[in-house]
């Protein structure tokens, strides 16, 4: 299942996206400490999407850009 988020981001002179921070539903703000990389993937449900590796609090994770519905999500584990 995916959770859908929202991100805030910034964008570098060459034109990528870099997340920033992410806030939960509940509201509670994250600060992404470091974006580690962005590849292409495939979501559960079979939709290409873009994967960006990123560490909150030092800790791995995941957050997903779907760019079809122009959505930020985590996949639930």
């Amino acid at each position: 299942m995916n959770i859908f988020i929202d991100v805030f981001l910034r964008h570098d002179k060459y034109g990528n996206k870099v997340p920033m921070f992410i806030r939960w539903n509940n509201g509670t703000l994250y600060v992404i400490d470091r974006l580690k990389k962005v590849s292409r993937a495939v979501s559960k449900s079979g939709m290409q999407v873009l994967k960006y590796d990123v560490v909150i609090g030092g800790h791995e994770t995941s957050i997903f850009e779907d760019r079809y519905l122009n959505k930020w999500y985590v996949e639930e584990k």
